[in-house]
């Protein structure tokens, strides 16, 4: 075929273009309206959510008409298209725990060779010696290294410098950060080590040594995913961010920093999960939030840049049929890459944390070499931009984001929005929505709440912690030098910039990461104490009964369900299977039947089938019919038999087999975890 000049395609496309009239909104619901025969157009086609927002079925051009900022291009303000006018490659990294040095040595040196681009280290290093091992063979400034050190960074910070001058090396050269982040500690652990003021003084220090020694280096952090991993919605999570990020701005300036020169040293980070438009909306949302807050602080617009880091989300991992895992945390980082984030977290697909084997830093790895190398988002700038539906999307989470914030504005600003519980309080209530929404399978969690896997499949994979290795021991004590460092930390005072070089020089001689934190300590106040949010993950509830029912049933093997059908097989197998589905989730295995001829047969291949469960399957004409006879043969058969009707029937019917003791029901909307602890409570398992 004869190549095309660019005006004749162009001229081509226009062309067929007007041969078809573009149909209008009100067009295309009369049509769709058509296909639903008559069912509630509302209903069935608009998604609330709960970051209070209604997702409509079809965005237009008209939907983002009167939105600033939509005509912008990547690299200019609103920054809402990505912060670089050219794409590159987002920053590929994992988290590593430092408590074994050698093993993770060895792990770091391996997967470096391997895409691996930059480093997370938590727990925080405690020793030169321990951090010497750890970077063997490793340069830890021509590699990012990010210490996820919590409350305060100081000791970690004079380690790794420590350990980088040991080497002859310049930490002018530093590019990754100290995420220390004392409001998400407050918020996780329920109190700080140290009063926060102390911890204040502490970034504030380490930042004015950051803008002079090593400009590249992040030292303030804000840790969005601790909100998000408590069950926050997008809006609240990025309300959060906004808050604390203004008040470590303020915080700064108080101590001396200007806004200008403590901006560059912010990071941010947030949780993604499987809400694959809305997390790309709520990382655009937060560039787009920074920069409008920012711009009413009077900051220069060059300097309302905004670093971002995109971890995977908790909330939606589970423990059982953990493979399903990996399709959760791909759709987090492809969310996180088409937002345009500037470094990306895989979690291990087996959760285990920072301590995970080769074989599941590998998966997390590949995941995102896959996105940039076979699917090239890295050489696309902003490729969700002028999609009517994500920036509609994203102006709105945006929008209600800057209404929350001001509320929080209005208690006081984030640190007395947490200290009297309110914060907490806005956060359990969204949890406890989404809870809901899991428990009556409105949303689902596969392998998890539905589609069970087989039960040779359905292990639930261990906890990391039982797999961790143990706590870094310092196997020396500190020199003279160190002793003397550690004598003037105390003398100094803790806004005095000279402290940073003090705690190296400490750090240099031996001085462990608690030696170093309790010099500049200087007491008198009593540490900031609140209530700690509660860390949400939605499988939970579910794998604590599928553990203790399997477990129970090695020993008792009565445990288990038997279907007991009326009717014919194809009219009753839809239930049949819904029915089942709802009990192997909770570790029961189900006996399937070919159905039987008559009532008494099933009740009589129940009885002799040994099982403790009944599992009473039928359509309304069947339980009509045959349920209540089938109820009372059951309880008459078997005393010891407990009855679980699939269905939800009318109030008489269900009164009536409540009274003959069918005690249990299962039908769509049912509260599962609820339904399926008390059946194995009945059953005497222990949850």
């Amino acid at each position: 075929m004869k190549r095309q000049s660019p005006d004749k395609l162009d001229l081509l496309q226009r062309s067929l273009a007007d041969e078809f009239e573009v149909p209008s909104y009100e067009q295309w619901r009369r049509e769709a309206e058509d296909l639903l025969k008559g069912a509630s157009f509302d209903k069935r086609m608009f998604t609330p959510t709960v970051e209070g927002i209604t997702l409509k079925p079809l965005y237009c051009r008209e939907d983002i008409a009167d939105l600033p900022g939509v005509s912008s291009l990547p690299g200019q303000s609103p920054f809402v298209r990505g912060q670089q006018a050219v794409s590159g490659r987002w920053m590929i990294t994992q988290r590593f725990t430092a408590d074994n040095p050698q093993p993770t040595n060895a792990a770091l040196r391996h997967d470096l060779q391997r895409g691996l681009g930059g480093i997370i280290l938590e727990p925080h290093l405690q020793t030169i010696d321990q951090a010497i091992r750890v970077f063997d063979q490793i340069d830890p400034v021509a590699v990012p290294v990010i210490i996820d050190c919590g409350e305060h960074g100081l000791s970690s910070l004079a380690i790794l410098v420590a350990a980088i001058r040991s080497r002859d090396l310049s930490a002018a050269r530093l590019r990754g950060a100290i995420a220390a982040d004392p409001v998400a500690s407050l918020l996780t652990c329920g109190r700080l080590q140290m009063p926060l003021n102390d911890v204040l003084d502490q970034m504030a220090v380490m930042t004015a040594w950051g803008i002079e020694i090593a400009p590249s280096l992040g030292t303030i952090w804000v840790h969005g995913e601790v909100h998000h991993n408590a069950g926050a919605s997008a809006v609240q999570e990025l309300a959060a961010t906004m808050a604390t990020g203004l008040y470590y701005v303020l915080r700064m300036e108080q101590r001396g920093l200007v806004p200008e020169t403590v901006l560059p040293r912010m990071r941010f980070s947030y949780g993604v999960g499987t809400a694959f438009f809305m997390e790309i909306a709520k990382l655009r949302a937060a560039r787009l939030l920074w920069q409008r807050l920012l711009e009413a602080a009077d900051v220069d617009p060059d300097d309302r840049t905004m670093w971002m880091h995109a971890r995977s989300s908790e909330t939606g991992l589970s423990r059982m049929d953990s493979y399903t895992n990996l399709l959760r945390v791909t759709t987090g980082a492809l969310a996180a890459a088409v937002a345009g984030v500037d470094s990306i977290e895989t979690a291990p697909f087996d959760l285990s944390g920072t301590n995970p084997g080769e074989f599941s830093r590998r998966l997390a790895r590949n995941t995102q070499l896959v996105l940039a190398d076979e699917v090239h988002l890295d050489t696309v700038t902003d490729p969700a931009g002028g999609c009517w539906y994500i920036e509609w999307l994203t102006h709105e989470l945006a929008r209600r984001a800057w209404e929350l914030f001001q509320q929080i504005e209005q208690q006081g600003g984030i640190q007395k929005a947490i200290t009297g519980g309110w914060w907490q309080k806005q956060i359990a209530e969204t949890a406890t929505l989404r809870q809901q929404a899991y428990s009556q399978r409105k949303t689902v969690l596969v392998g998890t709440s539905a589609y069970p896997a087989p039960p040779s499949m359905a292990s639930i994979s261990g906890d990391s912690a039982a797999k961790m290795a143990a706590p870094w021991e310092q196997d020396r004590e500190h020199d003279e030098q160190a002793s003397a460092a550690l004598g003037e930390l105390r003398l100094l005072d803790r806004r005095d910039t000279e402290l940073v070089e003090a705690a190296v020089k400490a750090a240099g001689g031996g001085a462990s990461a608690p030696a170093i934190e309790q010099a500049i300590t200087r007491g008198g106040l009593e540490p900031e104490k609140v209530s700690a949010l509660q860390m949400f993950r939605a499988a939970e509830p579910f794998e604590r009964i599928h553990r203790a029912v399997r477990a129970a049933a090695e020993d008792r093997p009565e445990l288990a369900a038997f279907l007991v059908g009326l009717g014919p097989v194809r009219e009753y197998i839809p239930r049949a299977d819904f029915a089942t589905s709802v009990l192997q989730i909770g570790g029961f295995e189900v006996r399937q039947t070919s159905g039987f001829d008559t009532t008494d047969e099933a009740v009589k291949s129940f009885v002799a089938s040994g099982c403790t469960l009944a599992l009473v399957c039928g359509t309304e004409r069947s339980y009509a019919e045959l349920g209540l006879h089938a109820v009372r043969l059951l309880r008459v058969s078997s005393n010891d038999a407990i009855i679980v009707l699939a269905g939800q029937p009318p109030d008489d019917f269900r009164s009536e087999c409540e009274k003959n003791g069918a005690v249990f029901f299962i039908h769509a909307g049912s509260d599962v975890p609820a339904t399926l602890a008390a059946i194995a409570s009945r059953l005497g398992v222990t949850l």
